[in-house]
């Protein structure tokens, strides 16, 4: 669906057409459960919930939706925001999430690759995983923002509500934190 189908989408839904709102859910679903199993490590059950209640806050406030914003961006702010929220009240209850790596990423690698690169290779995935779990909250949202979900600085902007200055910032620092603990990783198992 293009940007244009998904504002049009979002257009007629301010209007309560609820077969438009429909079809944004359908497209917004599988992409939204994606980011918020990246945000924290949540069950299936977990994770829909939230989803269930960001297209509820959605539909509830799309009166209020700024149409100055891509309809995208709207909607991973409102996921965003439930997943932190659910994620405060999981740590107030004495539960801690760390992040997830999503396999989807690692199966395009080539099955014809030898085992011992696959082996490195998949070292190499949860080390990354482990370092961006480390990351202060506001790197590691960047990060996942920018490089997992391949968001703008705008729209990281717009999604966490920080000038896009700061969201390159946080990448920058982001990513030397990475550097930084990837290093230790390997300095330590030599």
């Amino acid at each position: 669906m293009t940007k244009e189908e998904i504002q049009t989408l979002a257009e007629k839904s301010k209007e309560n057409d609820l077969n438009a709102f429909t079809l944004l859910v359908k497209h917004f679903e599988v992409i939204l459960l994606r980011y918020i199993f990246r945000l924290s490590d949540i069950s299936q059950a977990e994770a829909e919930e939230i989803l269930q209640e960001t297209f509820l806050h959605a539909w509830r406030y799309l009166k209020e939706y700024n149409e100055s914003f891509a309809f995208s961006t709207w909607i991973y702010r409102i996921a965003h925001q439930k997943t932190i929220s659910y994620h405060r009240k999981e740590i107030s209850r004495g539960k801690e999430h760390k992040i997830l790596w999503n396999e989807e990423l690692c199966s395009n690698i080539p099955s014809n690759l030898n085992i011992e690169k696959n082996i490195r290779i998949s070292e190499l995935q949860t080390d990354v995983q482990n370092s961006i779990a480390h990351l202060p909250s506001p790197q590691k949202e960047v990060i996942i923002l920018k490089y997992l979900e391949g968001k703008s600085y705008d729209e990281i902007s717009d999604i966490l509500q920080i000038p896009t200055g700061t969201a390159g910032s946080l990448a920058s620092r982001g990513k030397k934190l990475l550097k930084k603990f990837l290093q230790k990783t390997y300095d330590e198992s030599q």
